[in-house]
């Protein structure tokens, strides 16, 4: 019998905010900086990720205000030291096992004062692991990138039954490690924005990849959508993008995820 997958495929798009929704409560994370009337929480937060092993544990990261940890399903929060890592930036967090989590840095480039002609930048410093039992950081290797091209990792992923088959997705491609992080190989190079694992009937996993057709240096994407599936966990990949047809006008510059 034929196995139907069933993927949600989402266009990344600019569009407007919408309004405020009454029924939200801020419960966090919050700094601890509130004096003379300091309003500042915790800026911009990008991820939530949920330890699989216990869904009150969770990790908040920000490429501008860190990394945070709850263990109350995010009731409070404690903010996590990253200046090990050389920057307070997050852009991706996946869990390794019980006791550790990968975590993509992120440095910010801003505008210097007022020079708004200057160039904002966002873009990765390195690959840690952390070990949020014992509170300590390990360097992992460095990922190939002979043209020494500033991009962001857009997200982390880990293979369901292999901890030490570890995944990097980022705006030039998509690396592989066999070795628990100590090294990594470029299996794709397009803008890849996140890695999905299905079941399969032989009891293994397909791995799915999407993203952008052109890399993108720093963040920025300027291809459009891609869609790959793997059949030997992230070795060699297919493109299924052939029946995707994108509405105007997204046809020229777009990428999406899969979520």
């Amino acid at each position: 019998m034929k196995k139907i997958i069933k993927l949600v495929f989402v266009l990344l798009i600019q569009s407007q905010l919408l309004p405020a929704q009454s029924n939200w409560t801020h419960v966090g994370p919050k700094s601890d900086n509130q004096l003379g009337g300091n309003g500042f929480e915790t800026a911009q937060l990008d991820n939530i990720t949920i330890d699989p092993a216990n869904d009150l544990h969770l990790f908040a990261s920000s490429w501008f205000g860190g990394l945070w940890e709850s263990s109350d399903r995010g009731a409070n929060w404690v903010p996590v030291e990253t200046s090990v890592t050389g920057t307070n930036g997050v852009s991706a967090v996946a869990f390794i096992n019980a006791s550790e989590i990968m975590v993509g840095s992120m440095h910010v480039q801003n505008k210097i004062m007022h020079d708004y002609a200057a160039v904002h930048r966002n873009f990765t410093k390195g690959i840690w692991k952390y070990n949020f039992v014992t509170d300590t950081w390990t360097a992992m290797g460095s990922l190939p990138n002979p043209g020494l091209l500033p991009f962001s990792i857009r997200s982390l992923a880990v293979h369901p039954t292999n901890s030490s088959l570890l995944f990097a997705c980022t705006g030039i491609g998509l690396f592989r490690s066999t070795d628990g992080g100590a090294t990594w190989l470029n299996k794709d190079s397009d803008f890849v924005e996140n890695m999905v694992f299905v079941p399969n009937t032989s009891g293994g996993y397909y791995s799915f990849i999407t993203g952008s057709n052109v890399t993108g240096n720093y963040n920025t994407p300027t291809g459009t959508v891609i869609l790959k599936q793997s059949l030997n966990d992230g070795l060699t990949f297919s493109t299924l993008t052939a029946g995707i047809t994108l509405p105007a006008p997204y046809t020229w510059r777009s990428h999406a995820r899969i979520c």
